[in-house]
């Protein structure tokens, strides 16, 4: 939003175009003082094309009346429109809201100054009535000019930022007018060699929006030629799932570039019709080419093929005569069966400028140029949401919020845009369901709710457009799309979809979600992606779920790519932050209570690796909330000792005893640990876990010698069970080791901590942060027996090692700066001392004079 706040540079703006109206503008601004107190005339030069520089365009907003030189060289510059278009943007929202004559009038603050001839320019008629129907004094009549400016300034009196600002249309305006005027205008047809069979749609004008950078990629394909003596023209091809506005794109890349690019003709084929319309539609293009062609029936009976003598009326056409030749709607191929040519639609492939639309992936032909339709940037999903309403009524976060949950889907925003215009629905209450309710089903009613408001077809049902392609899909297909649509919305890494197997996820499914435009690229990430898909579209196909057993799969493909030692693992962070959200999306959307216990299980057992990638990131509280719910919903699912329950509360217990909440957390463990010794012994490895957690707390709590007797026990069975190799021992003889440093037997409590050192550097290697961790328990050790410098030694690697692996605010690497700043401390460092405390406080967000 701009800013309003900011001192006005004055209450009259000037807009001219610097090549021809300079000497008058200049007058009108001298005439005013000849400064800023009154009027804003900008003299830095603008290209051609370049759009208002930013201090421009805050003081055309801070302005109360615009001054216009409206010269024939006026209307050609896009930064003049863009001035002229702000001042009479209220004044089109009010016309649309059905205003009163004196607020519209009061809402044109204009002022125009013609030409020295004082001949209108045509471009003015374009305006609104109360400024193409006056009477305007020429740009030589400064007195004239300045009594209507004074005039204009005694009756209007606010800004025309506030003016906008008042009716909610402020919000992202730099960006709208950047976009209108970054594209051409729609031009008429009128006179230009076209052909289509069913007639052209109408271009929306200025309703098209969030569509520039495609429509510029699209020109600048179709543009092109191949260096080289065949010269040939390229292809381009628009894909994307249905309703994401392909064949909207093409008709206004049609009315906007097409007269004036390809004289030669402008050529509709609509694709997905049998093959006797098709032929008929290639017939009628040969025909406007040739007049002289006979008539379908009799072209038919002579024997004669369209597609042949079209092909050859093309290539003789001569190099000037430029085609634009649109193949839309491209259909998908049926089950088992190989896609047809582009040949069937067009002959002439590589001489015409072919732009083709279609769900499937056109672009795995040759020489194919792919662009993807894909949602539009929220700022223009706000503008199709509101266009033509009110938009002051929700707070600009309030529309966000509803194209958000639409996914920013053009189909859905046209259903809602028109729902609202209607009248059948209001902002508040579709605010609400925004809130509580999945998209798909509420778009499909909104759709029914405008049957008969809009005109049939012109708008698609969310059912309608998607189930068009699902059905298209072979069976495997089919359960393919419906396993990635439990997903989140979030970019799927290709892990997760591997970990589905080959049976679940067989390459010719894999293959057929991306051709047929169900998942789209995604592309600049460190993990290799096999790509997203929409939201609308996945809450469509959750519909067609057919058993838990695919929900199932899907809990298992994340349980095996998030493998608790992977959640612990610096080198696979990437990959789990990959992860995090597709488990979170379905960790928060738990199986029904008359699910399958097995369904419910992995339900819960996929809150684990989620706490413990929180936990490895430093993330204590979010880790806490996570498994807290994931407490609440195994006792929910399962019953209070099933196992996996009893893990959950584990979790929880030691996230307790993490931040600080000891004796919460000895409760909690001792319940766990009491099941656990009943239910499976006091040598299984999940009581062994319970058992050490629960020392440690008791130690916390001043129970050392307690704490002593159990870390013992432990270690005892964990290595006659298990082995003194195996991690569980070794985690026990750390454990052990810490609480023999409390009680001063260092010697005792340094050979364990160097066999626990030896082993995790030689399994996990120097750079883990459970090697990081027992070197810190090393150094705690040699810094009560008193060597300092070599505590120090492992401090600093432990330091070094934690900024790089974890970051410098993560907790361990400030724990690293404290425990650091205390050796150096004793080591006289004072000044390396304080820089690391001040730096950690800093980091913490405290204040750095704190001693």
């Amino acid at each position: 939003m701009a800013n309003l706040s900011a001192k006005p540079s004055g209450s009259v703006f000037i807009s001219y175009a610097r090549g021809t109206s300079r000497e008058p503008a200049e007058a009108v601004h001298n005439a005013l003082g000849g400064d800023h107190s009154l009027a804003f005339l900008d003299s830095s030069a603008i290209e051609p094309g370049d759009t208002i520089p930013n201090k421009v365009f805050q003081g055309l907003l801070n302005a109360r009346v615009i001054v216009v030189f409206a010269d024939a060289n006026y209307f050609t510059r896009r930064y003049c429109v863009e001035e002229l278009m702000t001042a009479v943007r209220a004044y089109s929202v009010l016309a649309a809201r059905g205003a009163d004559a004196r607020d519209l009038e009061n809402a044109l603050p204009v002022v125009v100054a013609l030409p020295a001839s004082g001949a209108k320019p045509e471009e003015l008629e374009r305006l609104p009535p109360p400024i193409s129907a006056r009477n305007w004094p020429s740009a030589t009549q400064t007195e004239l000019l300045l009594e209507l400016v004074h005039s204009q300034l005694t009756a209007v009196g606010i800004t025309i930022g506030k003016r906008l600002q008042d009716l909610g249309e402020l919000d992202g305006l730099r960006e709208r007018l950047h976009e209108t005027m970054s594209i051409p205008s729609p031009r008429t047809l009128q006179g230009a060699r076209l052909y289509n069979e069913m007639g052209l749609t109408r271009s929306i004008g200025n309703a098209f929006v969030g569509r520039a950078r495609e429509l510029w990629e699209l020109h600048s394909v179709l543009s092109t030629r191949q260096v080289g003596t065949s010269a040939a023209a390229l292809t381009g091809a628009l894909e994307g799932a249905g309703g994401f506005g392909k064949t909207r794109l093409a008709v206004e890349y049609l009315y906007r570039y097409g007269p004036p690019n390809y004289p030669g003709g402008l050529f509709w084929v609509n694709a997905d019709v049998s093959d006797d319309r098709v032929e008929a539609q290639l017939h009628g293009i040969l025909k406007t080419l040739k007049p002289g062609t006979p008539d379908l029936i009799i072209f038919r009976q002579s024997g004669r093929k369209a597609s042949g003598e079209l092909g050859q009326a093309l290539h003789e056409l001569k190099a000037q005569e430029r085609v634009l030749y649109v193949v839309d709607n491209v259909p998908e191929a049926a089950p088992g069966q190989r896609p047809q040519g582009l040949e069937k639609w067009c002959p002439a492939i590589g001489k015409v400028a072919l732009l083709v639309t279609s769900r499937a992936r056109q672009s795995l032909q040759a020489d194919v140029h792919r662009i993807e339709i894909r949602e539009v940037s929220t700022e223009a999903a706000v503008m199709l949401l509101t266009r033509n309403t009110a938009r002051v009524s929700l707070p600009e976060g309030s529309w966000k919020r509803i194209t958000e949950w639409v996914g920013n889907w053009p189909l859905a925003l046209e259903l809602l845009n028109a729902a609202l215009r209607s009248g059948s629905l209001n902002p508040g209450d579709l605010l609400k369901r925004a809130q509580e309710l999945g998209p798909a089903p509420e778009l499909d009613r909104q759709m029914e709710a405008l049957r008969g408001a809009v005109p049939e077809g012109t708008l698609r049902g969310v059912t309608e457009a998607l189930g068009i392609s699902y059905r298209q899909l072979a069976p495997q297909a089919q359960r393919a799309t419906r396993l990635l649509a439990l997903l989140s919305p979030e970019p799927i890494p290709l892990a997760i979809v591997n970990a589905l197997g080959d049976q679940s996820m067989p390459a010719g499914a894999k293959v057929a979600v991306v051709s047929r435009s169900f998942v789209s690229d995604v592309s600049g990430t460190a993990v290799e992606m096999f790509g997203r898909m929409h939201r609308v579209l996945a809450d469509f196909l959750r519909g067609k779920i057919e058993d838990e057993q695919e929900l199932d799969e899907v809990y298992q493909s994340i349980l095996e790519v998030m493998e608790l030692e992977a959640c612990h693992d610096p080198a696979q962070w990437p990959l789990m932050d990959a992860c995090r959200p597709h488990a979170e999306f379905m960790f928060s959307r738990p199986p029904a209570s008359s699910s399958s216990t097995e369904s419910k299980r992995l339900a819960v057992r996929l809150g684990r690796p989620i706490v413990n990638l929180l936990v490895a990131r430093g993330r204590l509280e979010d880790a806490h909330v996570i498994a807290s719910f994931n407490v609440e919903l195994a006792k929910r699912l399962l019953n209070s000792e099933d196992p996996i329950t009893l893990t959950a509360m584990a979790d929880q217990g030691s996230l307790l005893y993490a931040s600080g909440a000891r004796n919460d957390a000895k409760l909690l463990l001792e319940q766990v640990m009491e099941a656990r010794q009943r239910l499976l012994g006091e040598g299984h490895p999940d009581t062994l876990t319970t058992a050490n957690d629960l020392a440690l707390t008791i130690r916390e709590l001043g129970d050392v010698n307690g704490a002593r007797r159990l870390q013992e026990h432990v270690l005892e069975v964990s290595s006659r069970l298990l082995g003194e190799e195996h991690p569980d021992s070794f985690r026990a003889m750390g454990n052990l080791a810490e609480t023999l440093r409390t009680q001063g037997e260092l010697r005792e409590a340094h050979r364990l901590q160097e066999r626990v050192l030896n082993d995790s550097r030689r399994r996990l290697g120097d750079e883990h942060p459970k090697t990081l961790a027992a070197m810190h328990n090393m150094a705690a050790t040699l810094a009560k027996e008193g060597d300092l410098a070599g505590a120090r030694h492992l401090q600093e690697q432990v330091l070094q090692k934690s900024r790089f692996l974890l970051g410098e605010d993560h907790p361990n690497t400030l724990i690293a700066m404290f425990n650091l700043a205390l050796t150096l401390s004793a080591l006289g460092d004072e000044d390396g001392a304080r820089t690391l405390r001040t730096k950690a406080r800093e980091l913490l967000g405290l204040e750095s004079s704190a001693p």
